[in-house]
Order: C-alpha cells, then sequence, then structure tokens
C-alpha cells in the first residue's frame, strides 16, 4: 500500500501551527533567535496535531511565516 498524504487545508493546518507556538512558546523564542533545529520540533508537533495528515513541507513554511 502506497502511503498518501490526505489533504489538509491550510487553514487547519494554521490552526494547528497555531495551537503548537502557543503551546511551545519557550521552543518558538529559540527558532526566532535563530536556533534552526527546533524546526523539526515544532513541525513534530504539528504533525501530531494534525495525525500526520499534512505535508510537512507546507508545516514548515506556515511555521517560517510567523517568525
Amino acid at each position: 500500500f502506497p502511503v498518501t498524504i490526505a489533504e489538509v487545508s491550510d487553514e487547519r493546518i494554521s490552526d494547528a501551527v497555531a495551537e503548537v507556538l502557543k503551546r511551545e512558546l519557550d521552543a518558538f523564542e529559540k527558532l526566532k533567535s535563530g536556533k534552526d533545529q527546533v524546526l523539526m520540533y515544532l513541525v513534530g508537533q504539528v504533525m501530531r496535531e494534525l495525525k500526520a495528515k499534512a505535508d510537512s513541507n507546507k508545516i514548515i513554511q506556515i511555521i517560517k511565516s510567523k517568525i
């Protein structure tokens, strides 16, 4: 069975990103101060929130737009 990524709306991804960034404020502050290694941690948290049904590149794009 090929694994496919279900279409999750950009709005739903944005909502999940906002929720995670609110909850993980410390990690987000580290990201804003240049510690790029926390980006993948935050992506993982969003993927958990969305039950791994979203494109990680889209999540990264949305997180970076919040910086």
